[in-house]
C-alpha cells in the first residue's frame, strides 16, 4: 500500500532533473510530435510549478479601488550657522 508521506526533493533533485526537457515534451505534445496522457501532463505540471516561479500579474489599486497617491517625504538637515545645507 502506497505512503501519503510527501517527500522534500533536495536541490540536487531539484538540479538534477531538466526542466528544459520537460517543457519540450509539453511543446512537442501540443503541437503533436508526441502524445501524453492526461497524467503525464498533469505530472509535469506539478513538478514545473515546484521549480519554476509563477509569474502571475499583480494588480496594484488605491483604497477601494481607486488610484494609488504617492507620498514624498523630505528630509532637510539645518546648520546653525547656515540657513540649510
Amino acid at each position: 500500500m502506497p505512503s501519503n508521506k510527501r517527500v522534500h526533493l533536495s536541490n540536487s533533485w531539484k538540479d538534477g532533473i531538466k526542466v528544459g526537457l520537460l517543457i519540450k515534451r509539453l511543446y512537442d505534445n501540443s503541437i503533436g510530435t508526441i502524445e501524453l496522457t492526461a497524467l503525464q501532463i498533469k505530472s509535469i505540471e506539478i513538478i514545473l510549478k515546484k521549480l519554476v516561479p509563477d509569474l502571475k500579474a499583480i494588480e496594484h489599486s488605491g483604497k477601494d479601488g481607486g488610484n494609488i497617491i504617492l507620498e514624498t517625504v523630505q528630509y532637510r538637515i539645518y546648520d546653525k550657522d547656515k540657513t540649510t545645507l
